[in-house]
């Protein structure tokens, strides 16, 4: 007699913390969320990124793409969108002022 099992679902990619961080403009204690992989047949296994520290060196709105195969090719993945901040450039925001206009009489 043969037992069959089959995995009929992809593997789940849990990223520790929320889908989109704020980061420093070259912050050098940035670390990037951790990933876990979570599979029906697999259990639990470390997945991969397409991080680069380079991005850091510039302001901007990046995607962090989290993937992870099961050992049957069936792939997963999760996108974390990464905030880099120029904390250098003061901004104002909901700024009030006092604006007096003089009509003639």
């Amino acid at each position: 007699r043969t037992v069959t099992l089959i995995d009929a679902n992809p593997p789940v990619v849990n990223i520790i913390g929320g889908p989109t961080i704020s980061v420093a403009r070259n912050d050098p204690n940035f670390t990037l969320p951790s990933c876990v992989c979570v599979d029906e047949m697999d259990g639990q296994f470390p997945c991969q990124n397409n991080f680069s520290s380079a991005v850091l060196a510039t302001a901007g709105s990046y995607s962090v793409r989290y993937t992870c195969v099961d050992s049957l090719a069936d792939r997963a993945t999760r996108t974390l969108q990464l905030q880099v901040i120029d904390r250098s450039q003061a901004t104002v925001a909901n700024a009030i002022a006092d604006i007096h206009i003089t009509l003639p009489m």
